[in-house]
């Protein structure tokens, strides 16, 4: 008896000993708080597959876009607020999520010289080697005429290489943002004045490796479009397609009575107007596209203003957001040469307001089927939107076409990655914190499970491992909590007690026999 006990308390201690073990390999995810580095990022990744970040010292981050270098770094810009006004910011990450230390001040983050200026990334761009090219301005917070462009070169090391103003007319530009060509051109685009009451767009194309104008561009590096009708023009921008064209986009106003219409420019490489393109009107140069293209038609109810464009290459479409002078803004396809494409949506628009989803309007993407992404928001909800090539909602992505991320505090998503097998890393604001995801091309939140070969950390901050391991959640992003994957622990975990269990009835069964 006494050896069979002996025998039996021995399988129990292996049996409890292996439980122990088991559990403390669970595959649950931590978070980084590393309040020790100054200006350091401080994040939360969450079980649904969401990370929340900021940088300390700032109350509040407005997240511009986000970018990948060669490396597979994920880089991203933002206006970042101090409490009194913003900052320029540029935040890397690593392909697992973690911030980069090898980058900015070893934190993962570079900060432009505080100018004690508002200062705004228009948009930016990462060249081959991982430079990274900001284009945005700065403005006095007491003067409104104290207004300046910027362009920023920042290095693959996170370190400022140059910053620059790029000249304008007789005031100062305002700089929409810059993007960065395989062959090494940095266009910059902005809007400055010609006279106290006239503004006019301007590109200025400079040499990547020194930040001097190209002079191939239209012979001085500087390309200027005085507007279709000599009336006030802002613009936006810039877009640059993959065939080298490039896009300026925005509207003509005549500001006595409120009347405006909506403009897209297209330069090819040499800084000339792409004549291919547009020149549908009256007095409409090739190259320009006005909507409406008839000066007498531009009043009232027929006013319209650009704001954001996308153009698609490989499917040959061009997709314009355009505010009407309702307030309602709608999303136009146009075809490679301007004329609308009547068979998209309603007679070439798609509105979201009579979509049900008013909010969600901006296209950041073509996937590789042809199917359109938006961002956006709907009240407080972030929202990612898939149509199909024709316009209608794409009802296998997420909850009839829309991915949903439900936050009290408000949010949006801004912009998106788009990954070769049509999953996205999207990016966008919740609350003041910035917020990073990775959708499935579905429509689910990809969540990527931790190894057990973690760091050691001090008692304030917590390491993240390398990741194996991904799974798709079963929610969308709505009302619903996420279903949590079983792990191998939890399986493990089950197969100790059942081992357990049967020891104990092997046991009891052989004392009833005797």
């Amino acid at each position: 008896m006494e050896k069979r006990t002996a025998i039996l308390m021995f399988v129990l201690f292996f049996s409890l000993l292996s439980f122990e073990l088991i559990l403390s390999n669970d595959h649950s995810f931590t978070g980084i708080n590393d309040k020790s580095i100054k200006k350091s990022l401080t994040e939360s990744f969450l079980m649904d597959g969401v990370m929340q970040f900021n940088v300390t010292g700032y109350t509040d981050v407005n997240v511009n876009g986000i970018k990948s270098d060669s490396q597979g770094n994920l880089i991203i810009g933002a206006s970042l607020y101090n409490g009194s006004y913003y900052d320029i910011g540029v935040i890397r990450f690593q392909a697992d999520g973690s911030p980069d230390l090898t980058f900015g001040g070893g934190d993962g983050v570079y900060i432009y010289p505080d100018q004690g200026y508002n200062e705004y990334v228009g948009s930016f761009d990462v060249d081959s080697e991982g430079n990274i090219f900001i284009g945005g301005h700065y403005y006095s917070t007491t003067s409104t005429d104290d207004r300046h462009s910027l362009l920023l070169k920042i290095n693959s090391s996170g370190m400022l290489e140059e910053a620059i103003e790029p000249l304008g007319y007789n005031f100062p530009l305002i700089g929409s943002g810059c993007t960065v060509s395989d062959n090494g051109n940095v266009y910059f685009a902005s809007w400055g004045r010609q006279t106290r009451s006239i503004y006019d767009p301007r590109v200025h194309c400079f040499q990547a490796d020194t930040l001097e104008l190209n002079t191939t561009f239209n012979s001085d590096g500087i390309a200027d479009w005085t507007g279709t009708w000599a009336w006030t023009t802002y613009s936006y921008g810039p877009f640059l397609d993959s065939d080298g064209n490039l896009y300026i986009w925005g509207y003509d106003y005549q500001g006595n009575n409120d009347d405006s219409s909506a403009f897209i420019l297209r330069y090819l490489e040499d800084g000339s107007l792409d004549t291919t393109f547009g020149g549908e009107g009256d007095d409409v140069s090739p190259g320009v596209w006005e909507y409406p293209a008839t000066k007498f038609d531009i009043a009232g109810s027929q006013s319209t203003r650009a704001y954001n464009l996308y153009a698609d290459t490989i499917h040959n479409y061009i997709y314009v957001r355009v505010r009407n002078y309702t307030g309602n803004i709608f999303t136009m396809r146009l075809y490679y040469n301007g004329v609308i494409d009547s068979s998209f949506a309603n007679n070439g628009v798609w509105d979201p307001v009579i979509n049900g989803v008013d909010g969600t309007e901006i296209v950041k993407g073509i996937d590789t089927d042809g199917n359109i992404i938006f961002t956006g928001n709907i009240g407080n909800n972030a929202t990612l939107l898939k149509l199909d090539e024709s316009g209608d909602a794409l009802s296998e992505f997420g909850n009839n076409g829309i991915f949903w991320y439900n936050s009290s505090e408000g949010s949006s998503f801004g912009d998106i990655l788009l990954l070769p097998d049509n999953s996205m890393i999207v990016v966008g604001k919740i609350g003041t914190n910035g917020v990073i995801l990775h959708i499935d091309s579905l429509g689910n939140l990809v969540v990527e499970e931790e190894t057990t070969d973690t760091t050691s950390s001090t008692s304030e901050t917590t390491s993240m491992t390398d990741t194996t391991e991904t799974t798709s959640m079963t929610s969308t992003g709505s009302t619903t909590e996420p279903t949590t994957p079983k792990t191998e622990s939890s399986t493990s975990f089950e197969f100790s007690l059942s081992f357990i269990f049967a020891i104990i009835l092997l046991y009891s069964f052989r004392q009833k026999r005797r």
